[in-house]
This record gives structure tokens, C-alpha cells and sequence, in this order.
């Protein structure tokens, strides 16, 4: 409710307040998280406090979490009424009709981890159909992580940054 009321005064207030809010946290989470897997390990705790109906495997690549629903944007996604962002922005992975509160996953998951140390905690599939499972990809290696995933939210792939972290 407090993200769709703060876009009453523009959607950038939307981006500023999830940069603001999550920007402490990612940091600590790349501090404290060395790798995909712990990645995956917490977010799994985080998503069964929420009675997320989860489940995981792993492929050479990566490995695949499976919300079905996700435990908090996906329910209200299903059960109410929610409000989504009408434009495409880079921190809605450059789709309109993302609901107000996934946004913050791009934001904490890709954007702000990618400013900071060059690629994403994981990377978030987002549906249009709220039916469908929220899918989380955390990619084994940054140089796994296929270019869309970075083109898509306006940055630069890792293997072309060459994993520099200045914001770009």
C-alpha cells in the first residue's frame, strides 16, 4: 500500500524509495553471502517464513527457485487487486504492468548488485500472469549469466564490464 501510494507523486519516487531502502541490505548481503548457493540457501528461509510454496534443482549452470506463488507479491498478486506501473522502466525489467510491489526484486535482486559489484544476486523471471510461478535464477558465475539479463534492466554485461562496478 505505502509503494502505491508513493506513486501518487511519480513513479521515480517508486525507484528512490526501493534504492534507498534496499541499498544498506544488498550490501550486506554481498558481505556476508559469498556465493549462489548461500544466496539460494537464505532466500529459501526468507520464502518459507512467508509460506512460499518452494522448490529448487540445479543445473549445470545454475540454480532455479520456483515460487509458486511467491509468498508476498506473488499472493496479492492472486488474491487482490493491485496496482502496476503503466510505463516500462529499467527497474521493471523494462516491461509496463509490473506490480508495485515486485518491482523491489529487480531493484535489490539485479540493480543495486550489479552497481555494486558488477552482476546480479540472482535474476528474477517475472510473469505477466499471476497464475504462473515468480522464478529465480542464481547463476553459478557471473559470465554465465546471459546479456539480456543486463540489457534488459539497462546495464552493461558482465562480460563486457569486464565485472567493473561503477554505477553505469
Amino acid at each position: 500500500m505505502l509503494v502505491g501510494h508513493l506513486a501518487r507523486f511519480g513513479d521515480e519516487e517508486v525507484e528512490k524509495f526501493c534504492r534507498e531502502r534496499y541499498a544498506s541490505w544488498v550490501r550486506q548481503w554481498i558481505a556476508r553471502t559469498p556465493g549462489p548457493r548461500e544466496s539460494l540457501d537464505l532466500f529459501a528461509e526468507i520464502f518459507r517464513a512467508n509460506y512460499t510454496g518452494l522448490a529448487y534443482t540445479e543445473e549445470p549452470d545454475r540454480y532455479v527457485m520456483r515460487l509458486d506463488p511467491c509468498g508476498t507479491g506473488g499472493v496479492m498478486r492472486r488474491t487482490t487487486e493491485v496496482r502496476k506501473i503503466e510505463k516500462a522502466y529499467p527497474w521493471t525489467w523494462g516491461r509496463s504492468g509490473v506490480s508495485y510491489y515486485c518491482d523491489h526484486c529487480c531493484i535489490f535482486q539485479e540493480i543495486l548488485p550489479i552497481e555494486m559489484r558488477g552482476y546480479p544476486i540472482c535474476v528474477t523471471q517475472y510473469s505477466d500472469n499471476p497464475n504462473d510461478p515468480c522464478i529465480h535464477l542464481y547463476y553459478k558465475k557471473p559470465e554465465l549469466i546471459p546479456d539480456e539479463y543486463f540489457t534488459r534492466i539497462g546495464k552493461t554485461p558482465w562480460r563486457l564490464s569486464q565485472g567493473k562496478t561503477k554505477r553505469q
